[in-house]
């Protein structure tokens, strides 16, 4: 969002000195960068559909996103120019600046949730995390976890739950459901992930009780 405003701030400010377009308007400044703002905003709906999280996206998944935050920014920059009648704007300017935002959109997109996620999260903030039960019912838990390792969430082991196990590969199979608190002492896990629901009230209880016992 502030990138958006960002880059009309700066292209505005360069007008006068480039010769392929000219910034003119007869609304105040602040109008548009409120506009922009909005649809970038309106664009951020989207964000909770997206499988995986922001650091997985991928190029074709910051290209997706970078389409649909362009198409807010263009709409809502058409909606005020169209209802405050504001003919001065120049259409060269705003396809320019639309050309480069949505450049702008891919590479932050892309690059900057993962550079964030690994500047705010140092290593000694890693949380050791034992996986429990079969994967079968999680077919997207491989890409998934890659975003949880990004994110701070390191998996340790595999505990297997009534002969189910997740089959994650490097992750090595360090007890069943029954000395679960043995598995969490001798991985000194901190987060235990049921990938299945408790088959029982009992099975529920422990597994709250024992996970609860161990913080």
């Amino acid at each position: 969002m502030a990138e958006s405003v960002g880059l009309w701030l700066l292209m505005s400010a360069l007008s006068g000195t480039v010769t392929f377009y000219t910034y003119y308007s007869l609304l105040p400044q602040w109008t548009y960068w409120v506009s922009i703002a909005a649809g970038m905003f309106l664009a951020m709906r989207f964000l909770a559909r997206i499988e995986g999280g922001l650091v997985t996206l991928g190029w074709v998944g910051a290209m997706r996103l970078a389409f649909r935050q362009i198409c807010g920014l263009a709409c809502a920059i058409f909606t005020l120019a169209v209802a405050s009648k504001d003919a001065g704007l120049s259409r060269i300017f705003v396809a320019i600046y639309l050309g480069l935002a949505a450049a702008m959109c891919i590479l932050a997109n892309r690059y900057q949730p993962l550079w964030l996620a690994r500047l705010l999260i140092a290593r000694a903030a890693k949380v050791p995390m034992l996986l429990m039960g079969s994967g079968d019912r999680f077919p997207g838990l491989t890409a998934w976890l890659v975003g949880q390792r990004i994110l701070g969430f390191e998996p340790v082991g595999v505990v297997s739950y009534q002969g189910s196990v997740a089959q994650e590969q490097g992750l090595p199979l360090v007890g069943t459901f029954e000395d679960l608190e043995k598995a969490i002492n001798q991985t000194r896990a901190r987060q235990v992930l049921m990938l299945e629901l408790p088959r029982s009230a009992e099975d529920a209880e422990r597994l709250t009780r024992v996970c609860s016992m161990r913080g």
